[in-house]
């Protein structure tokens, strides 16, 4: 069963007309009509009564029509979720960090972070080393990484020009 389906059996129930139904999602009235079909053949029953030009919902077409809404908001909420991840508003960013930087400025920049970002998980972990650190950045272990670094180190993790 397709979400989509169940969006075309929503506007033919809400209507009670296949050609009202395919008017307002611009579909021909046959497209419509397939749609149905397949989703009572897939349901193994008839959600609509076809009485001539007339129909009337079953009773699984009604249940349908009560509960049919609930799915769709689910997915109206699953592509607004996964929209804030793609733009970086929700998910879990990893935070490493040594404990110099743990225990000075990165707690209260966090704070504010969460304040703004409330949806947006962070983990922080704490390494003995900028080395360390390095290396679970290389790892793809954190998405970023504080440290303290020394100028010696600095100047011998930059590429050689």
């Amino acid at each position: 069963m397709e979400v989509y389906q169940i969006r075309v059996f929503l506007e033919v129930a809400r209507h009670l007309s296949f050609t009202e139904a395919a008017d307002v999602l611009n579909l021909t009235q046959p497209a419509v009509s397939a749609k149905i079909k397949s989703l009572e053949i897939e349901l193994g029953t008839p959600l609509f009564h076809r009485l001539g030009r007339k129909i009337q919902l079953t009773d699984v077409g009604i249940f349908l029509l009560e509960n049919g809404p609930k799915l769709i908001d689910i997915e109206n909420d699953l592509l607004r979720e996964i929209d804030r991840v793609k733009k970086g508003k929700s998910g879990i960013l990893k935070i490493g960090c040594t404990s110099e930087i743990a225990n000075g400025w990165l707690p209260k920049k966090l704070f504010n972070y969460r304040q703004q970002y409330p949806e947006l998980q962070t983990q922080c972990s704490i390494y003995n080393s900028a080395e360390m650190l390095y290396r679970a950045i290389v790892n793809q272990e954190i998405d970023v990484g504080f440290s303290e670094i020394s100028f010696q180190m600095w100047q011998k993790s930059r590429p050689m020009q």
